[in-house]
Parts: structure tokens; C-alpha cells; sequence
């Protein structure tokens, strides 16, 4: 009686395991074709917009940052300025009223910083 008890407990736990394998492959296989959110990766631009796509309005420029376009070169003679923070920064709030856009409007008589 006892090894019946056993029989069926060690058959209930090969299923199990076996239908986890299957849910588990058959996600990793759809998540191959499909990428969704629930499997993300572990990089940072999984963050990132796609370049071009409109994000409440605003396009995104050509690298998917919720930003206007702007060189990688850095020019002579103008200091780069990086903001890090809240909606302020980031760009939830209207474009007008983001802290790079005031800075930029600031700074832009002196013609000497580019955010």
C-alpha cells in the first residue's frame, strides 16, 4: 500500500515537471519569434523608445530618446550639460517646460552649451 502511495506521488512530480518544461520552452520559443515585456532582458535599451515613434505626442529623435536630435561629436567650444532626474528631466511633462529645454533657452544667447 505504502509503495502505491509513492508510485503515485513520484508519477504526480514527472508531470508536473514535464509540463513545467513544456510552459517554459514553449514561452522561450514564443518570446523568440515575439518579444514581450514579461521576458525582458537585462539590457539598459530595453527602456528606450523606438527611434521616430511618437511618445504622447513628442517624436522620439533617431537613437529613441525622448529628446530633439543632437550630435555625438562634440563641437568645439560648447560644454555639454547632462540632466539626470524626475519628469523634469525626463520629459513627461510638456517640452517647453523640461529643465534641459529652459537650460538650452538660457544659455542659448551665450552660445557656448548644448544639452
Amino acid at each position: 500500500m505504502l509503495g502505491k502511495v509513492f508510485r503515485y506521488m513520484r508519477d504526480a512530480v514527472i508531470i508536473f515537471m514535464l509540463t513545467f518544461a513544456l510552459l517554459e520552452g514553449s514561452f522561450r520559443l514564443y518570446y523568440y519569434f515575439s518579444p514581450v515585456f514579461i521576458f525582458p532582458d537585462n539590457s539598459d535599451n530595453r527602456f528606450r523608445g523606438k527611434p521616430f515613434d511618437l511618445y504622447f505626442g513628442f517624436m522620439l529623435n533617431s537613437r529613441g530618446f525622448h529628446d530633439t536630435e543632437f550630435q555625438q561629436e562634440q563641437t568645439p567650444g560648447f560644454i555639454r550639460i547632462v540632466g539626470i532626474g524626475d519628469s523634469f528631466v525626463f520629459g513627461a511633462v510638456p517640452v517647453s517646460v523640461q529643465l534641459s529645454d529652459i537650460a538650452r533657452r538660457q544659455n542659448e544667447h551665450a552660445k557656448r552649451s548644448t544639452l
